[in-house]
């Protein structure tokens, strides 16, 4: 009975751990840069997205 109590938790741990938030960091240098960040899961709150372009044709 003791297996199952830790299989369990295992599950419990994996579930609560998966609405963690999300974290974008892109950093490009040059010419002709693109970026894209989807964070649309409708479980997480909390993301985060930084875009740091240096260069020519940023979008």
């Amino acid at each position: 009975m003791k297996i199952y109590t830790s299989i369990a938790a295992a599950i419990a741990l994996s579930i609560s751990g998966y609405s963690a938030a999300n974290t974008t960091i892109v950093v490009q240098n040059g010419s002709g840069n693109k970026a894209t960040s989807n964070q649309a899961d409708p479980i997480t709150s909390g993301n985060f997205s930084i875009f740091t372009q240096t260069g020519d044709n940023n979008s």
